[in-house]
């Protein structure tokens, strides 16, 4: 996982958030010895967890972003 480029110009070049490689990065770190198990997740729970992720990493962003907009107004 360490390698010559830093995340962001690895992320910067496959366009993708760097918010969303530090939560696939923990997620393979938590969980990746499960893809290696018998049957793994099922689909529903998969989905679900991805879901949940993909909802959170927005939820971060738009704190973000209305904290930005509160500064500008003060």
């Amino acid at each position: 996982m360490a390698g010559q480029e830093s995340v962001g110009e690895v992320c910067s070049r496959h366009q993708v958030n760097q918010t969303q490689y530090y939560l696939w990065r923990e997620r393979l770190l938590t969980e990746g010895e499960k893809i290696f198990n018998f049957g793994g997740l099922g689909r529903k729970q998969e989905y679900l967890k991805l879901e949940n992720m993909k909802l959170k990493a927005q939820v971060r962003e738009l704190k973000i972003k209305l904290a930005a907009k509160q500064e500008v107004l003060w």
